[in-house]
């Protein structure tokens, strides 16, 4: 599978401090009672404010009243899904697409937040292990799972239809099966 190649500004050196410095605070009594959600979401702040950037568990980009989402896991299926919902959105579209940045553990209520109280229909871009669970109707992803659990304990989600848009390990993301995955 082709990676995407990532230039860091910060040096070896600069990045080490910024672990040890999380790590440090991470041990601390703060986090000896929390769960493993709320460590997830301390360490995240804590990573975005000494890097000075503004991550989330789950970044949404779309229109705000979008009635079809799409949920992207990965770096190549997150830059592609939000290149087609931007096409989409300025054709009319009510689209959107949930960016999953953190996977595990999978924080729910950050999840159903994300997603516009417009949203009807969800895709679902979960890996499974080869071309034969694709073509399985019993077969989901991980991802779904994680994305039906949640919706499942959140009372203002009923009413949405939630697809699985699995695609194998082999599977090369590229724009036109990115599109085919959306559109279809």
């Amino acid at each position: 599978r082709d990676t995407v190649s990532v230039h860091s500004p910060f040096s070896d050196k600069s990045l080490q401090e910024t672990y040890d410095w999380v790590l440090e605070i991470a041990s601390g009594n703060v986090m000896k009672h929390t769960d493993s959600e709320g460590k997830a979401l301390i360490a995240l702040n804590l990573l975005n404010s000494s890097l000075d950037t503004s991550y989330r568990p789950f970044e949404y980009s779309g229109r705000h009243n979008a009635t079809h989402v799409l949920v992207a896991f990965g770096t190549a299926e997150a830059e592609l899904s939000g290149q087609i919902v931007r096409v989409l959105s300025d054709r009319g579209l009510k689209v959107g697409v949930v960016h999953v940045r953190l996977y595990r553990p999978f924080i729910s209520e950050e999840f159903n937040a994300a997603l516009p109280g417009s949203c009807r229909n969800i895709l679902v871009l979960g890996q499974v292990d080869d071309q034969l669970a694709v073509e399985e109707m019993e077969t989901h992803s991980l991802l779904y799972h994680d994305v039906m659990a949640s919706l499942d304990f959140n009372v203002q989600n009923h009413g949405l239809q939630i697809h699985d848009g699995k695609y194998s390990r082999q599977t090369v993301w590229d724009l036109t099966f990115s599109w085919d995955r959306f559109v279809n």
